[in-house]
């Protein structure tokens, strides 16, 4: 925050001696100081000059300090008013601040007394001008990263006000553990920088207890931030030693504010798998479909027979799976699995806990979201109803086998989706339907085999492949097995 000064007073050598004590003070925040000879003066400056702080006379001719500090009141924002004063000018102070100052100097003017005076109140104009700034942009981020968010929106005309460059950057940090201190702690740096180095105009304030956002504008070139990143990664100070990740989002303009937030946001989720203390500014690389598909599958078996989650080994093995999963892939799968929560009619009427899942943005850590995922399905399970919780496992698998034993399916491969063994299932199978997996699955293969060849315009080898088998040798051999004779001798025979 740059602070600008406006000294006023009706005796020319005052006025430019204590312009040239603030200048050898070597305040930072401190900009241009200027001087005036009248409160008349003072005013007409004031229309185009906006000081933060205004040292005035309070005995002047014409307009004097009291009365200027009344009119100045009503143009300035924020302001501190303070006021020169001799030994006899009490009552002048008195309502000098029943009227607005906030301190006093007595002449003549020292320097120390004077240096003491000018930095305190930068300090509080600086606390003044952090919390309204952290308040606005709570209150725009909190609109600018909804999904209605337009450029033509109030808010965007808002934002341009506060950020009135073309080009915008969107940065969003995380803790690693969730403490309003550490998130005050961290907005505190970032505007200790930006008033020592030349960031540009920004906003920022925390938008979770565990996360802080900032929007940087600038006018054509980005300003060098490696210096701010590297300190909010090194400081450990924070709470409980918490650690911070930082993604940022590439540049763009003002209508795409809501989309660099979630760049940024896409960013940071890499901290799931690889963890704080690191700046994440690059894509996530393209989602592997076939391994996320996989997933997929297992958690819709799932969801129709629940009570495969508490078998010995299941959690274990799914966790296995999505450690496979790259960033992306497990965004969609996330996405993916509370759309099933949602739609389930398990999950309607009673089922409170779906109305409120958490975006995937908001896990921390890898193992928060694992630990969710085990919640939700626990929870899901016990609110399925009767009708699943009642289908055992095998009666579950027999229903697998009815509906895709037309494809390429093994008795491993089956076993492994439903998280047993083979010889286990095999077993299962036989005490349960008196036949074996085996046999039952040629059963439902020749059963739909004698049905085709009734067409005749069906060739043996695409009945084969509509069958599950791999040619038209392995399922002839089959169906002859099965029925005594050849599928052609069959078909010949039907006719």
């Amino acid at each position: 925050m740059t602070i600008n000064f406006l000294i006023i007073d009706d005796e020319y050598y005052i006025c430019e001696g204590i312009r040239t004590m603030i200048m050898t003070f070597g305040i930072p925040e401190l900009g241009e100081i200027r001087t005036c000879y009248s409160g008349e003066e003072a005013l007409s400056i004031c229309r185009t000059f906006k000081p933060q702080i205004v040292l005035t006379d309070i005995k002047m001719s014409g307009i004097n300090g009291i009365e200027l500090i009344k009119l100045l009141s009503k143009t300035l924002y924020p302001v501190r008013f303070l006021v020169l004063s001799g030994y006899d000018d009490y009552e002048y102070v008195r309502n000098a601040f029943q009227n607005g100052a906030v301190d006093y100097l007595l002449k003549p003017v020292i320097s120390e007394q004077l240096k003491k005076l000018i930095e305190k109140q930068c300090q509080l104009l600086r606390t003044d001008f952090q919390e309204r700034m952290i308040s606005l942009s709570r209150h725009l981020f909190a609109a600018a990263i909804q999904p209605e968010y337009r450029f033509c929106s109030s808010h965007a005309k808002e934002i341009q006000t506060y950020l009135p460059y073309s080009n915008y950057m969107f940065s969003v940090i995380a803790c690693s553990k969730d403490h309003t201190e550490t998130a005050a702690y961290i907005i505190e740096l970032i505007y200790d920088y930006c008033a020592c180095h030349t960031a540009g105009p920004f906003l920022c304030s925390d938008i979770t207890e565990k996360k802080t956002a900032l929007l940087l504008n600038y006018p054509q070139h980005a300003p060098d931030l490696a210096p701010l990143w590297d300190m909010l990664l090194n400081r450990t100070e924070t709470s409980d030693n918490a650690e911070l990740a930082i993604g940022i989002s590439r540049t763009g303009n003002l209508a795409s504010v809501y989309s660099l937030y979630y760049e940024a946001e896409n960013r940071l989720t890499f901290r799931l798998l690889e963890g704080y203390g690191k700046l994440y500014a690059s894509d996530p690389p393209t989602p592997g479909r076939k391994q996320s598909g996989k997933i997929k599958q297992i958690i819709s078996n799932l969801l129709k027979s629940p009570e495969l989650l508490y078998s010995s080994n299941l959690w274990d093995q799914l966790c296995t799976q999505l450690h496979r999963l790259n960033i992306t892939d497990l965004k969609h799968f996330y996405n993916y699995f509370t759309g099933l929560l949602r739609s389930n009619p398990a999950g309607c009427g009673n089922v409170e806990y779906i109305e409120h899942l958490p975006s995937f943005y908001d896990f921390s850590s890898y193992a928060e979201l694992e630990e969710f995922l085990h919640r939700q399905l626990q929870t899901y399970a016990s609110y399925c109803p009767k009708e699943l919780k009642n289908q055992s496992n095998i009666e579950n698998i027999k229903e697998y086998v009815d509906k895709n034993f037309t494809s390429h399916i093994t008795l491993k491969e089956v076993a492994d989706l439903h998280f047993i063994s083979a010889s286990h299932l095999s077993k299962l199978f036989h005490e349960k339907y008196n036949m074996s997996f085996q046999a039952y699955l040629t059963f439902c293969r020749m059963t739909y085999a004698e049905n085709l060849l009734h067409d005749p315009l069906l060739s043996i080898q695409e009945i084969a492949a509509m069958t599950g088998y791999e040619n038209a040798f392995n399922f002839s051999r089959a169906f002859k097995n099965y029925f005594g004779i050849s599928p052609s001798h069959h078909r010949r025979q039907d006719s």
